[in-house]
Protein backbone atom coordinates (compact mmCIF):
# COMPACT_ATOMS: atom_id res chain seq x y z
CA UNK A 1 0.00 0.00 0.00
CA UNK A 2 3.02 2.28 -0.02
CA UNK A 3 3.03 2.75 3.78
CA UNK A 4 6.72 1.88 3.92
CA UNK A 5 7.62 3.94 7.01
CA UNK A 6 5.01 2.13 9.07
CA UNK A 7 6.15 -1.20 7.69
CA UNK A 8 9.74 -0.49 8.64
CA UNK A 9 8.81 0.59 12.18
CA UNK A 10 6.82 -2.61 12.68
CA UNK A 11 9.66 -4.75 11.33
CA UNK A 12 12.13 -3.00 13.65
CA UNK A 13 9.85 -3.51 16.65
CA UNK A 14 9.28 -7.15 15.72
CA UNK A 15 13.01 -7.73 15.31
CA UNK A 16 13.75 -6.32 18.79
CA UNK A 17 11.10 -8.58 20.33
CA UNK A 18 12.20 -11.68 18.47
CA UNK A 19 15.84 -11.14 19.43
CA UNK A 20 14.74 -10.78 23.05
CA UNK A 21 12.27 -13.68 23.15
CA UNK A 22 13.65 -16.13 20.59
CA UNK A 23 17.30 -15.16 20.34
CA UNK A 24 19.45 -13.84 17.53
CA UNK A 25 20.02 -17.20 15.88
CA UNK A 26 16.37 -18.30 15.72
CA UNK A 27 14.87 -19.05 12.29
CA UNK A 28 12.01 -16.54 12.74
CA UNK A 29 14.42 -13.82 13.85
CA UNK A 30 16.45 -14.36 10.69
CA UNK A 31 13.30 -14.14 8.55
CA UNK A 32 12.41 -10.80 10.18
CA UNK A 33 15.90 -9.49 9.48
CA UNK A 34 15.51 -10.48 5.82
CA UNK A 35 12.17 -8.63 5.63
CA UNK A 36 13.53 -5.52 7.29
CA UNK A 37 16.52 -5.44 4.94
CA UNK A 38 14.15 -5.72 1.98
CA UNK A 39 12.17 -2.73 3.27
CA UNK A 40 15.35 -0.69 3.78
CA UNK A 41 16.36 -1.44 0.19
CA UNK A 42 12.97 -0.51 -1.25
CA UNK A 43 13.01 2.95 0.36
CA UNK A 44 16.59 3.64 -0.74
CA UNK A 45 18.29 3.08 2.63
CA UNK A 46 20.93 1.03 0.86
CA UNK A 47 23.71 1.24 3.47
CA UNK A 48 21.38 -0.07 6.18
CA UNK A 49 20.03 -2.73 3.83
CA UNK A 50 23.52 -4.03 3.06
CA UNK A 51 24.52 -4.10 6.72
CA UNK A 52 21.37 -6.02 7.64
CA UNK A 53 21.72 -8.40 4.67
CA UNK A 54 25.34 -9.17 5.51
CA UNK A 55 24.41 -9.93 9.12
CA UNK A 56 21.39 -11.98 8.03
CA UNK A 57 23.40 -13.99 5.51
CA UNK A 58 26.08 -14.88 8.02
CA UNK A 59 23.46 -16.03 10.54
CA UNK A 60 21.41 -17.95 7.99
CA UNK A 61 24.43 -19.78 6.62
CA UNK A 62 25.36 -20.84 10.16
CA UNK A 63 21.84 -21.72 11.35
CA UNK A 64 20.09 -22.92 8.18
CA UNK A 65 22.97 -23.98 5.96
CA UNK A 66 24.48 -22.79 2.69
CA UNK A 67 21.83 -24.47 0.53
CA UNK A 68 18.77 -23.33 2.49
CA UNK A 69 16.07 -21.51 0.51
CA UNK A 70 16.06 -18.43 2.76
CA UNK A 71 19.85 -18.32 2.85
CA UNK A 72 19.87 -18.15 -0.92
CA UNK A 73 17.15 -15.49 -0.99
CA UNK A 74 19.22 -13.33 1.34
CA UNK A 75 22.39 -13.98 -0.64
CA UNK A 76 20.77 -12.92 -3.90
CA UNK A 77 19.26 -9.83 -2.22
CA UNK A 78 22.70 -8.88 -0.91
CA UNK A 79 24.21 -9.41 -4.35
CA UNK A 80 21.58 -7.11 -5.83
CA UNK A 81 22.37 -4.46 -3.21
CA UNK A 82 26.07 -4.79 -3.97
CA UNK A 83 25.30 -4.28 -7.67
CA UNK A 84 23.20 -1.18 -6.98
CA UNK A 85 25.90 0.28 -4.72
CA UNK A 86 28.58 -0.16 -7.40
CA UNK A 87 30.25 -3.29 -6.04
CA UNK A 88 29.75 -5.05 -9.37
CA UNK A 89 32.50 -7.68 -8.99
CA UNK A 90 31.20 -8.77 -5.58
CA UNK A 91 27.67 -8.93 -6.98
CA UNK A 92 28.74 -11.01 -9.98
CA UNK A 93 30.65 -13.53 -7.84
CA UNK A 94 27.75 -13.89 -5.40
CA UNK A 95 25.15 -14.23 -8.17
CA UNK A 96 27.22 -16.98 -9.81
CA UNK A 97 27.32 -18.82 -6.49
CA UNK A 98 23.56 -18.53 -6.05
CA UNK A 99 22.85 -19.77 -9.59
CA UNK A 100 25.19 -22.75 -9.14
CA UNK A 101 23.53 -23.80 -5.86
CA UNK A 102 19.99 -23.17 -7.14
CA UNK A 103 20.62 -25.34 -10.20
CA UNK A 104 21.78 -28.17 -7.96
CA UNK A 105 19.21 -27.83 -5.17
CA UNK A 106 16.09 -26.42 -6.84
CA UNK A 107 16.61 -27.55 -10.42
CA UNK A 108 17.30 -25.59 -13.62
CA UNK A 109 13.63 -24.69 -14.29
CA UNK A 110 12.62 -23.61 -10.79
CA UNK A 111 11.37 -20.02 -10.56
CA UNK A 112 14.02 -19.14 -7.97
CA UNK A 113 16.76 -20.51 -10.23
CA UNK A 114 15.41 -18.49 -13.15
CA UNK A 115 15.26 -15.30 -11.05
CA UNK A 116 18.89 -15.77 -10.03
CA UNK A 117 19.84 -16.35 -13.68
CA UNK A 118 18.12 -13.10 -14.71
CA UNK A 119 20.20 -11.24 -12.12
CA UNK A 120 23.39 -12.91 -13.33
CA UNK A 121 22.63 -11.85 -16.93
CA UNK A 122 22.66 -8.25 -15.69
CA UNK A 123 26.04 -8.75 -14.04
CA UNK A 124 27.55 -10.39 -17.11
CA UNK A 125 26.27 -7.58 -19.33
CA UNK A 126 27.64 -4.90 -17.00
CA UNK A 127 31.01 -6.67 -16.93
CA UNK A 128 31.19 -6.82 -20.72
CA UNK A 129 30.89 -10.62 -20.76
CA UNK A 130 28.44 -10.57 -23.65
CA UNK A 131 28.86 -14.23 -24.63
CA UNK A 132 28.11 -15.42 -21.10
CA UNK A 133 25.12 -13.08 -20.93
CA UNK A 134 23.72 -14.35 -24.25
CA UNK A 135 24.24 -17.97 -23.23
CA UNK A 136 22.13 -17.39 -20.12
CA UNK A 137 19.49 -15.47 -22.10
CA UNK A 138 19.14 -18.40 -24.49
CA UNK A 139 18.82 -20.79 -21.58
CA UNK A 140 16.23 -18.57 -19.93
CA UNK A 141 14.21 -18.34 -23.12
CA UNK A 142 13.98 -22.10 -23.31
CA UNK A 143 13.14 -22.46 -19.63
CA UNK A 144 10.52 -19.73 -19.60
CA UNK A 145 8.74 -21.15 -22.60
CA UNK A 146 7.89 -24.37 -20.83
CA UNK A 147 7.39 -23.00 -17.33
CA UNK A 148 3.73 -22.21 -16.63
CA UNK A 149 4.56 -20.40 -13.40
CA UNK A 150 6.86 -17.97 -15.21
CA UNK A 151 4.33 -17.49 -18.02
CA UNK A 152 1.52 -16.63 -15.58
CA UNK A 153 3.79 -14.32 -13.61
CA UNK A 154 4.72 -12.48 -16.80
CA UNK A 155 1.07 -12.19 -17.77
CA UNK A 156 0.30 -10.74 -14.34
CA UNK A 157 3.28 -8.36 -14.58
CA UNK A 158 2.20 -7.22 -18.05
CA UNK A 159 -1.34 -6.56 -16.87
CA UNK A 160 -0.07 -4.46 -13.96
CA UNK A 161 2.43 -2.63 -16.15
CA UNK A 162 -0.37 -1.71 -18.56
CA UNK A 163 -2.71 -0.77 -15.72
CA UNK A 164 -0.16 1.66 -14.25
CA UNK A 165 1.06 2.99 -17.61
CA UNK A 166 4.59 1.58 -17.40
CA UNK A 167 5.06 1.34 -21.15
CA UNK A 168 8.81 0.63 -21.27
CA UNK A 169 8.51 -2.19 -18.73
CA UNK A 170 5.50 -3.62 -20.56
CA UNK A 171 7.31 -3.55 -23.91
CA UNK A 172 10.29 -5.37 -22.38
CA UNK A 173 8.00 -8.04 -20.91
CA UNK A 174 6.31 -8.53 -24.28
CA UNK A 175 9.55 -8.89 -26.18
CA UNK A 176 10.99 -11.30 -23.62
CA UNK A 177 7.92 -13.53 -23.69
CA UNK A 178 7.61 -13.46 -27.47
CA UNK A 179 11.26 -14.46 -27.80
CA UNK A 180 10.73 -17.35 -25.38
CA UNK A 181 7.74 -18.60 -27.36
CA UNK A 182 9.60 -19.41 -30.57
CA UNK A 183 9.16 -22.12 -31.57
CA UNK A 184 5.87 -22.86 -29.82
CA UNK A 185 4.92 -26.50 -29.57
CA UNK A 186 2.14 -26.40 -26.97
CA UNK A 187 -0.95 -24.30 -26.42
CA UNK A 188 0.14 -22.28 -23.38
CA UNK A 189 3.54 -21.42 -24.82
CA UNK A 190 1.78 -19.84 -27.81
CA UNK A 191 -1.34 -18.42 -26.16
CA UNK A 192 -0.02 -16.58 -23.11
CA UNK A 193 2.64 -14.44 -24.84
CA UNK A 194 0.12 -13.58 -27.58
CA UNK A 195 -2.51 -12.52 -25.05
CA UNK A 196 0.11 -10.62 -23.03
CA UNK A 197 1.18 -8.62 -26.09
CA UNK A 198 -2.41 -7.65 -26.95
CA UNK A 199 -3.13 -5.67 -23.81
CA UNK A 200 -2.39 -2.41 -25.60
CA UNK A 201 -1.92 -1.30 -29.24
CA UNK A 202 1.17 -2.76 -30.94
CA UNK A 203 3.10 -0.13 -32.88
CA UNK A 204 5.69 -2.48 -34.39
CA UNK A 205 4.41 -4.26 -37.52
CA UNK A 206 6.78 -7.19 -37.05
CA UNK A 207 5.57 -7.71 -33.50
CA UNK A 208 1.93 -7.55 -34.62
CA UNK A 209 2.60 -10.28 -37.16
CA UNK A 210 4.46 -12.42 -34.60
CA UNK A 211 1.62 -12.08 -32.11
CA UNK A 212 -1.01 -13.04 -34.67
CA UNK A 213 1.06 -16.03 -35.76
CA UNK A 214 1.29 -17.23 -32.14
CA UNK A 215 -2.43 -16.74 -31.54
CA UNK A 216 -3.28 -18.72 -34.66
CA UNK A 217 -0.83 -21.43 -33.62
CA UNK A 218 -2.45 -21.66 -30.17
CA UNK A 219 -5.93 -21.91 -31.69
CA UNK A 220 -4.75 -24.68 -34.00
CA UNK A 221 -3.02 -26.60 -31.21
CA UNK A 222 -6.07 -26.29 -28.97
CA UNK A 223 -8.66 -27.56 -31.42
CA UNK A 224 -11.03 -30.05 -29.85
CA UNK A 225 -10.34 -29.01 -26.24
CA UNK A 226 -13.70 -27.76 -24.96
CA UNK A 227 -12.23 -26.30 -21.77
CA UNK A 228 -9.75 -23.99 -23.48
CA UNK A 229 -11.24 -23.31 -26.89
CA UNK A 230 -13.10 -20.16 -25.83
CA UNK A 231 -9.93 -18.74 -24.23
CA UNK A 232 -7.90 -19.41 -27.36
CA UNK A 233 -10.50 -17.87 -29.67
CA UNK A 234 -10.65 -14.81 -27.41
CA UNK A 235 -6.87 -14.39 -27.73
CA UNK A 236 -7.05 -14.89 -31.50
CA UNK A 237 -9.76 -12.24 -31.75
CA UNK A 238 -7.65 -9.85 -29.69
CA UNK A 239 -4.64 -10.48 -31.97
CA UNK A 240 -6.71 -9.95 -35.13
CA UNK A 241 -7.97 -6.67 -33.67
CA UNK A 242 -4.45 -5.48 -32.85
CA UNK A 243 -3.43 -6.40 -36.41
CA UNK A 244 -6.16 -4.18 -37.83
CA UNK A 245 -8.16 -7.13 -39.16
CA UNK A 246 -11.42 -5.83 -37.73
CA UNK A 247 -13.76 -7.96 -39.83
CA UNK A 248 -11.96 -11.16 -38.81
CA UNK A 249 -11.76 -10.02 -35.19
CA UNK A 250 -15.49 -9.26 -35.05
CA UNK A 251 -16.40 -12.66 -36.47
CA UNK A 252 -14.09 -14.60 -34.16
CA UNK A 253 -15.06 -12.68 -31.02
CA UNK A 254 -18.74 -12.88 -31.87
CA UNK A 255 -18.51 -16.67 -31.87
CA UNK A 256 -16.85 -16.89 -28.46
CA UNK A 257 -20.02 -16.98 -26.30
CA UNK A 258 -21.31 -19.92 -28.34
CA UNK A 259 -18.27 -22.10 -27.57
CA UNK A 260 -18.24 -21.47 -23.82
CA UNK A 261 -19.24 -24.69 -22.05
CA UNK A 262 -20.18 -25.63 -18.49
CA UNK A 263 -16.56 -26.59 -17.72
CA UNK A 264 -14.95 -23.47 -19.25
CA UNK A 265 -12.82 -21.62 -16.70
CA UNK A 266 -14.08 -18.09 -15.82
CA UNK A 267 -16.71 -17.89 -18.58
CA UNK A 268 -17.86 -14.42 -17.49
CA UNK A 269 -14.32 -13.05 -17.90
CA UNK A 270 -13.99 -14.57 -21.37
CA UNK A 271 -17.38 -13.29 -22.50
CA UNK A 272 -16.70 -9.83 -21.07
CA UNK A 273 -13.22 -9.44 -22.57
CA UNK A 274 -14.36 -10.79 -25.93
CA UNK A 275 -17.38 -8.48 -25.81
CA UNK A 276 -15.33 -5.34 -25.29
CA UNK A 277 -12.85 -6.26 -28.04
CA UNK A 278 -15.74 -7.09 -30.35
CA UNK A 279 -17.35 -3.71 -29.55
CA UNK A 280 -14.10 -2.00 -30.53
CA UNK A 281 -13.97 -4.03 -33.75
CA UNK A 282 -17.55 -3.03 -34.62
CA UNK A 283 -16.69 0.61 -33.95
CA UNK A 284 -13.65 0.43 -36.24
CA UNK A 285 -15.89 -1.09 -38.94
CA UNK A 286 -18.21 1.93 -38.71
CA UNK A 287 -21.01 0.06 -36.92
CA UNK A 288 -21.03 2.53 -34.06
CA UNK A 289 -24.56 1.93 -32.80
CA UNK A 290 -23.98 -1.83 -32.67
CA UNK A 291 -20.68 -1.20 -30.89
CA UNK A 292 -22.28 0.99 -28.22
CA UNK A 293 -25.17 -1.43 -27.68
CA UNK A 294 -22.76 -4.34 -27.19
CA UNK A 295 -20.58 -2.23 -24.89
CA UNK A 296 -23.59 -1.38 -22.72
CA UNK A 297 -24.72 -5.00 -22.43
CA UNK A 298 -21.19 -6.23 -21.70
CA UNK A 299 -20.58 -3.55 -19.09
CA UNK A 300 -23.74 -4.56 -17.18
CA UNK A 301 -22.49 -8.15 -16.97
CA UNK A 302 -18.90 -7.19 -16.07
CA UNK A 303 -17.38 -7.96 -12.70
CA UNK A 304 -17.34 -4.71 -10.66
CA UNK A 305 -14.35 -2.44 -11.17
CA UNK A 306 -11.77 -2.59 -8.33
CA UNK A 307 -12.68 -0.34 -5.39
CA UNK A 308 -9.06 0.78 -5.08
CA UNK A 309 -7.50 1.32 -8.50
CA UNK A 310 -4.06 1.50 -6.88
CA UNK A 311 -4.52 -2.05 -5.60
CA UNK A 312 -6.45 -3.83 -8.37
CA UNK A 313 -5.77 -7.34 -7.06
CA UNK A 314 -7.47 -6.68 -3.73
CA UNK A 315 -10.53 -8.79 -3.08
CA UNK A 316 -9.23 -11.87 -4.90
CA UNK A 317 -8.94 -10.44 -8.43
CA UNK A 318 -6.22 -11.80 -10.71
CA UNK A 319 -4.59 -11.03 -14.05
CA UNK A 320 -7.63 -12.23 -16.01
CA UNK A 321 -9.88 -9.75 -14.20
CA UNK A 322 -7.35 -7.00 -14.88
CA UNK A 323 -7.28 -7.87 -18.59
CA UNK A 324 -11.08 -7.59 -18.64
CA UNK A 325 -10.99 -4.18 -16.92
CA UNK A 326 -8.27 -2.96 -19.28
CA UNK A 327 -10.45 -3.99 -22.25
CA UNK A 328 -13.38 -2.12 -20.70
CA UNK A 329 -11.29 1.03 -20.23
CA UNK A 330 -9.95 0.95 -23.78
CA UNK A 331 -13.40 0.33 -25.29
CA UNK A 332 -14.94 3.05 -23.18
CA UNK A 333 -12.35 5.58 -24.39
CA UNK A 334 -12.66 4.53 -28.05
CA UNK A 335 -16.45 4.62 -28.09
CA UNK A 336 -16.60 7.86 -26.11
CA UNK A 337 -18.86 6.29 -23.52
CA UNK A 338 -19.49 8.13 -20.25
CA UNK A 339 -20.26 6.60 -16.91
Amino acid sequence: MGRRDESIRMYEDTLKLRRKVLGTAHHDTILTMHGLAKNYSEVGRLKEAIEMQEETLALSERVNGLEDHNTLLTKLALANSYFTSGRRDDALKMREEVVAIRREVSGPRDNNTLSAMHALVTSYSAAGRSEDAQRLRDELAGSNAGNPGIAIKNLKDAALQTWFGKEAEYDATCRRMLASAAPAHNVDVADRPAKLACLRPIADAGMREAVLTLARKAAELGKGNRKTQAWLQMTLGMAEYRNGSYQEAEAILGAVPGIITHDTYLPEVIEGTAGFYRAMSLFQLGRKDDARNLFTVTRVLMKPFPADENNPFAGGADQDDLILWLAYGEAKALLGEGE
